[in-house]
């Protein structure tokens, strides 16, 4: 039975390849999209992953009104070594 659905769908592929070229490039990009936005998705929700205290961590912004652009900055890292 699933050989029949097989050689069935073999068979329209060969027929209309117009109609198989647009699903194949159709697939394709829908699975190249969706891949692109999990790891967009991902790679938003992995940013505060390396600090401990999230909850203690602000983000300044601002405006350089020289050039109208906006900014964020955070503080710089200071590395405590105890020697």
């Amino acid at each position: 039975m699933f050989q029949n659905y097989v050689i069935s769908a073999l068979h329209s592929l060969g027929r209309i390849k117009l109609f198989a070229a647009i699903n194949d490039i159709g697939i394709g990009v829908g699975l190249a999209s969706c891949t692109v936005i999990v790891l967009f998705v991902k790679h938003e929700f992995s940013y505060d992953d390396q600090v401990t205290d999230v909850g203690r961590l602000y983000r300044i912004g601002g405006t350089v009104a020289a050039h109208a652009v906006k900014v964020a900055r955070t503080s710089p890292i200071f590395v405590v070594r105890y020697e």
